[in-house]
């Protein structure tokens, strides 16, 4: 179960706060990622718009990765659960035996 802190009166707080958290995690690695790898941020710096970063950390964080698989997951095995209750054809036989030979044939 996860805990909010004491200053959290109810859940919507708590998601409120969460998601400023995850925000600020966001904008602290994507500062540093730059410096980590050896590029220089003041050329390479990109400009992103308040709801492109909070579009960009909902979507793409692991939890919401995590989420789209489960989901689709899920759906999967529902699909394979109605597919058991639908009929089914099954087919058995003997194929006879087939040889494939070549004749030629003279034009008159």
């Amino acid at each position: 179960m996860t805990r909010f802190p004491a200053n959290c009166p109810n859940e919507t707080t708590a998601v409120a706060f969460m998601k400023t958290i995850s925000l600020f995690i966001l904008l602290t690695v994507c500062s540093f990622s730059g410096r980590a790898q050896g590029i220089d941020t003041t050329e390479a710096a990109v400009t992103f718009t308040l709801y492109e970063v909070i579009d960009l950390a909902l979507n793409r964080s692991p939890a919401a990765l995590f989420a789209d698989t489960r989901r689709e997951n899920r759906y999967w095995q529902w699909r394979t659960y109605k597919s058991n209750y639908m009929p089914q054809l099954s087919l058995q036989g003997t194929l006879p035996d087939f040889t494939r030979s070549n004749q030629a044939i003279t034009q008159p």
